[in-house]
């Protein structure tokens, strides 16, 4: 990431930073953005943690449990992640920012400690919003599978009006945790699921079923396994 930075820096690319008044969030991480130009206009998902990460670097001065800890308000032990609708204007600062309500859906007591829509991505598909990402408070388990939510836009506000969840490829082997799907822009209901070996697969909300739509035979010899977009 550092040598990205530097990359966009060294060839006329200019920082900005994503802030939020604190009384709509937690106060805490503002993280991931999912960045969208939609006909000219600059429209970014922010999400939003109620929890710090420690992270011991180079396993200095690590804590008991290990060099990355998680570190939760006192009187909630959930990780939990909001999704905000920003937009932009030409200069890159935020002239509306609205917190996505969720709470037709948002129902159910969380059967795992992370909770939420995490890394969530923003698609235009067939006319309507949509964001995507993983959520993984729906079994005991804390399994993660890839979700996809239907917006409403208004002026003054942005719901969740449709989630679905989203089932392996046919034929795939059980998998824990899937995340970082990448959605294609102009090709509505597919994604690049794995980047090694290449995975395309098309999904249908509606009946609950994700296809294969290609796959690679090549895989490269590198020591991780890129997901997604990687």
């Amino acid at each position: 990431m550092e040598n990205f930075v530097k990359y966009a820096l060294d060839h006329g690319g200019s920082i900005h930073p994503l802030i939020i008044p604190s009384e709509l969030h937690s106060g805490l991480g503002l993280m991931n953005p999912s960045v969208f130009n939609h006909n000219g206009k600059i429209i970014v998902i922010l999400r939003s943690v109620n929890y710090t990460f420690y992270h011991s670097e180079r396993k200095l001065f690590q804590h008991p449990w290990g060099p990355l800890t998680y570190i939760h308000p006192q009187d909630d032990i959930h990780l939990r992640t909001w999704n905000y609708w920003l937009e932009l204007d030409d200069n890159l600062s935020v002239q509306k920012q609205h917190k996505i309500n969720t709470d037709r859906f948002d129902t159910y007591e969380p059967a795992w400690d992370f909770v939420g829509l995490e890394d969530a991505r923003l698609v235009y598909w067939d006319d309507e919003f949509y964001i995507t990402g993983v959520r993984r408070d729906t079994t005991p388990n804390g399994e993660g599978r890839m979700e996809l939510s239907r917006l409403q836009v208004r002026e003054d506000s942005v719901t969740e009006v449709d989630r679905w969840r989203i089932p392996l490829p046919n034929g795939h082997p059980y998998s824990y945790c899937e995340k970082n799907w990448m959605p294609l822009v102009a090709e509505p209901f597919r994604y690049i699921k794995w980047s090694n070996p290449g995975e395309c697969v098309d999904v249908d909300p509606q009946a609950k079923q994700t296809v294969y739509h290609k796959r690679s035979t090549q895989e490269q010899a590198i020591n991780r396994a890129p997901r997604g977009g990687s």
